[in-house]
């Protein structure tokens, strides 16, 4: 007899006997053919997943190329723009990162070069491209002064508990020159490029330099604009009475010792020299 043969009915017939097939779907290459089309179909959906997920993630990619941001790589939080970010002002740009409780740690690490550098490079990819930072005196001592070396001070934490500080190298005499601004000072020409800086920098990065942002006419009967400046500058702390560097006017960037200061005594400025004129920069109340 055949090894096998089909039957009228369209049976297997082996060995004389017929042998009837399995209920459907009860066979193994029935449960491999359903496992198989499973995992075809569950490979499907995690593809097209995931290629849903990599075309968002390049939307966000290239419209922070568009508007020349670009994510900081820091241990601070990660950057994310909100929603409504073109138009903040300052009070809510400060809010925004949560810099009101970062301003009261008086225990903020001095910043490092990287830090310094961090500022410069994102100053001139998104404010000013022609800008430089060649000044052979680094950051983290301050700047050129005039014919010689950096200022006579040094930064280092504040024993009256007024956190970072800046403090006399040597001895000062009255009338010394002690800071010039019209050699260290960045300006920002409007509110939307100090918008972009500031969304481009990780976020206690972005609270030092908004608390290092003033408002400041360069001739009485000019306009306001936006400075900052990327050194250890910006370290002057705040007092009334007892400044001992400030200004000779509300114009003038450099700075003069109000009396003789000791090696190692603080340097206070007075902020009120300067106008803070949110408003006449773009940078005054929405809806905060």
């Amino acid at each position: 007899m055949a090894a096998g043969r089909r039957g009228a009915n369209g049976l297997s017939i082996f060995g004389g006997r017929e042998r009837m097939p399995h209920a459907k779907g009860t066979s193994r290459g029935g449960r491999a053919r359903l496992s198989y089309l499973f995992l075809l179909s569950s490979f499907a959906i995690f593809f097209q997943l995931g290629f849903m997920l990599a075309r968002q993630i390049l939307a966000v990619t290239l419209s922070y190329s568009a508007m020349g941001i670009v994510q900081s790589e820091s241990n601070d939080s990660s950057v994310w723009l909100p929603d409504g970010w073109e138009t903040y002002s300052f009070s809510e740009t400060r809010r925004h990162f949560g810099c009101k409780a970062y301003a009261h740690d008086q225990t903020k690490p001095l910043l490092s070069m990287q830090d310094w550098k961090l500022f410069q490079s994102k100053y001139r990819d998104i404010v000013d491209e022609t800008a430089t930072f060649d000044d052979p005196v680094p950051p983290t001592m301050g700047y050129t002064l005039g014919d010689g070396g950096p200022p006579p001070y040094y930064a280092k934490h504040s024993p009256e508990g007024r956190g970072r500080g800046l403090f006399a190298s040597r001895d000062i005499k009255k009338g010394e020159l002690t800071h010039d601004g019209t050699n260290s000072d960045i300006m920002f020409p409007d509110a939307m490029a100090w918008r972009r800086y500031i969304f481009s920098l990780p976020r206690n990065r972005a609270c030092d330099m908004v608390d290092w942002t003033w408002t400041q006419q360069s001739d009485e009967d000019g306009e306001f604009h936006i400075f900052s400046a990327i050194n250890i500058s910006v370290l002057h702390n705040g007092a009334t009475e007892a400044a001992n560097v400030n200004p000779t006017s509300s114009t003038s960037s450099k700075f003069y010792a109000t009396r003789d200061i000791n090696r190692g005594e603080e340097l206070l400025t007075d902020y009120g020299w300067y106008d803070t004129v949110w408003d006449d920069v773009g940078l005054g109340k929405r809806h905060d």
